[in-house]
């Protein structure tokens, strides 16, 4: 299955909700800052990323330099929980550019918890008024069962998004 496939029910949707003008056209981005932001992403997700970043050459020192930036200011390689699960941390997602731009990343794509991520009113502005669909993740998650587990050198279920990355970048030795 394909990048796009796997997302297909989050795009679908996201295009329904801007259709009845929910979307995220005039806002400011707040889900994507270290106020909201606690994204984490699936080996399969990281994949996709990592393979769209490097089928385009955006896999280069200075993208390696904002991971390694983004891990270290917001301690994202550093886990603290109650020993069955890791507590989750804020960031300001590395690929977020403030303005009518906001990501870098395609929708096809992006994190799945991003895609689901939603207006739920008309022309939000502030970041107030949205939600994770979590029902649409569940029935995503339902059409790909095999998305979580896919390589067995990589070592997590899901990690913060700039620490996954960093991490598969590694992996596939990529020189820069």
């Amino acid at each position: 299955m394909q990048a796009r496939q796997r997302r297909e029910v989050l795009i679908n949707k996201m295009s329904e909700l801007a259709g009845s003008e929910k979307n995220c056209a005039s806002c400011s981005g707040l889900c994507c800052t270290s106020l909201k932001n606690s994204m984490q992403t699936s080996q399969q997700e990281t994949l996709d990323i990592y393979e769209h970043l490097k089928s385009s050459g955006q896999i280069n020192k200075e993208l390696i330099a904002t991971l390694t930036h983004c891990i270290g200011e917001y301690r994202l390689d550093k886990f603290f929980g109650d020993g069955r699960r890791a507590l989750r941390k804020t960031y300001t997602c590395p690929f977020y550019s403030q303005g009518p731009t906001g990501c870098s990343i395609p929708k096809h794509v992006k994190p799945y918890g991003c895609l689901a991520f939603n207006p739920t009113r008309v022309k939000v502005t502030d970041g107030i008024g949205c939600e994770s669909d979590q029902e649409l993740l569940i029935q995503r998650e339902e059409s790909s069962r095999a998305d979580l587990k896919v390589n067995e050198k990589l070592w997590w279920d899901k990690l913060p998004m700039p620490v996954a990355l960093l991490e598969v970048i590694k992996l596939y030795g990529d020189q820069v």
